[in-house]
């Protein structure tokens, strides 16, 4: 298999999101539309910018594997055991696509195209983008995270009261109880609660210090594959529900600023 210097795999990987969000912004209410069911929200333009980032990847890579959300569609699920060796792009189309399908606007909506490549199971290029606010999250193991070209570090908050958390949307009557279980604790006073709607979204405001840990219990690896490089390049931590560090296909996912990492961990175990 030919090797790729990373930043030429970053620079595909950042053209492929922009000719996606490209998609995104001018896209029409119709092509907005779910086109399956109330549980599996996919509309016309996941699909399209799918097809529109492969074809992008594939140009410059035609020898990397590609794992998308568009095209694992089903009942299965996919666990580390099957991503521990895995090498190639990792891609969501649009993470958030309930968000994208009820944007009113062109000026803002809480979704991101994220694409991850991975070598032997470990991330080693992340790049998640914000299409209406052209906002491109992105970061190369070792090399640090960045918000275009700025360098982005996680806040420096350390005590729990004063922190924001975001947490997962409540679509399942177990989710909700999870949640609720956790914000009944006395050790949950804190400064705010967020639900956003997108994991990918969510890391990345962790990375840049708009809040101080993220909790989401349902995830797949395509929701969270760069915006966990990203979130550790900015200096924070990403776990999973007990503590162990997070691996490639893992359903639950936390990410804290690292300072309050064990006030996370006592809520969530």
């Amino acid at each position: 298999m030919k090797n790729y210097d990373y930043n030429v795999i970053l620079e595909t990987m950042m053209k492929a999101s922009r000719a996606a969000g490209e998609l995104m912004r001018n896209s029409s209410p119709k092509e907005r539309l779910n086109t399956r069911d109330v549980d599996d929200m996919v509309t016309m333009i996941d699909l399209e910018a799918d097809q529109i980032i492969r074809k992008t990847l594939l140009s410059d890579f035609p020898d990397k594997e590609i794992l998308s959300e568009e095209m694992s569609k089903g009942d299965f699920v996919i666990t580390p055991h099957d991503l521990e060796n895995f090498s190639g792009f990792i891609v969501d189309s649009i993470d958030g696509s309930v968000n994208f399908s009820r944007m009113i606007t062109k000026k803002y909506g809480n979704f991101a195209v994220s694409i991850a490549y991975a070598e032997n199971g470990k991330i080693m290029v992340g790049v998640v983008y914000k299409p209406l606010e052209d906002e491109m999250f992105h970061a190369i193991r070792g090399k640090g995270a960045f918000q275009d070209d700025k360098l982005i570090h996680v806040s420096e908050i350390d005590n729990i009261n004063k922190a924001s958390i975001e947490l997962g949307s409540f679509w399942i009557r177990e989710e909700t109880e999870t949640f609720l279980k956790w914000f009944k604790k006395k050790e949950t006073d804190v400064a705010q609660i967020l639900i956003r709607g997108s994991a990918a979204a969510g890391l990345c405001d962790v990375a840049r210090g708009r809040v101080e840990a993220m909790l989401h219990t349902r995830l797949n690896a395509w929701d969270y594959a760069a915006g966990w490089l990203i979130v550790e390049e900015a200096g924070g931590i990403v776990m999973d529900k007990d503590g162990t560090p997070l691996k490639l296909g893992s359903r639950f996912v936390y990410a804290t600023n690292r300072k309050l990492n064990k006030d996370i961990l006592s809520i969530v175990t």
